[in-house]
């Protein structure tokens, strides 16, 4: 997943990507340098704000790395430029 968001790891090339996404997308699981991951693999996103001297919770989304890679290949799809690298990093595109 760091691979998605910020795009620095060079070990893991766009094709790499590409095909794990596809294979979560379908079902199937994928192995990348070690590291097994399902489908079915529960997935958290905790997003933290601070507010003065304490911490608020700004959002909590629980569901599956199946679920992620269909939504993040579904946006890929629609954001499609011609000539871009194929997985342009989250951070660039906020």
């Amino acid at each position: 997943m760091s691979a998605l968001f910020d795009g620095g790891d060079e070990r893991i090339t766009d094709e790499v990507l590409d095909d794990a996404m596809k294979r979560f997308a379908t079902g199937q699981s994928v192995d990348i340098e070690g590291l097994t991951a399902s489908p079915d693999d529960r997935f958290f996103i905790l997003a933290l704000s601070p507010n003065n001297a304490r911490v608020s919770v700004r959002f909590f989304y629980d569901t599956s790395f199946g679920d992620i890679a269909r939504n993040f290949s579904r946006f890929y799809e629609e954001l499609a430029i011609t000539g871009a690298k194929k997985h342009i990093p989250l951070w660039q595109i906020l």
